[in-house]
């Protein structure tokens, strides 16, 4: 399964995952979800841990994915065409979207470990299926 698969299932809320495979098997749909990204209100809370102050910059950020396994490249699904669809180096990624404005998805391990930060005050995430950040 491939990175945007894995982090529907597993980080999106059940009842609109399906939807949201749906929109991204086209190309008129993705451009439907991309817009959703911004302000996106179906992550599971239960996968969401939100980015402690202390780390609240590119280092902080690149250090916590890295610590929790995240390889050196990873996915990035944004609502900017520059970005969206890119496998990138994970430090390159971070440093280029961190706090820039736009909201985006790094996928680093499928399914796994992904960071999320949208439009709306306080809504950066890191994303994890296991072990709390």
């Amino acid at each position: 399964m491939d990175h945007e698969i894995c982090l529907i299932k597993s980080f999106v809320i059940k009842e609109r995952q399906q939807r949201y495979i749906n929109l991204i098997a086209t190309k008129r749909g993705r451009i439907k979800f991309r817009s959703y990204i911004a302000h996106f209100n179906d992550l599971d809370n239960q996968f969401c841990f939100p980015l402690i102050k202390n780390l609240v910059n590119p280092n902080g950020l690149y250090e916590l994915l890295n610590l929790n396994g995240a390889p050196e490249t990873c996915y990035v699904i944004s609502e900017h065409d520059k970005y969206d669809q890119n496998e990138l180096h994970l430090k390159d990624a971070i440093n280029e979207l961190f706090l820039s404005g736009l909201a985006y998805f790094i996928s680093c391990i499928p399914g796994k470990l992904a960071y999320y930060e949208g439009e709306d005050l306080n809504s950066r995430y890191t994303l994890q299926k296991k072990a709390h950040f």
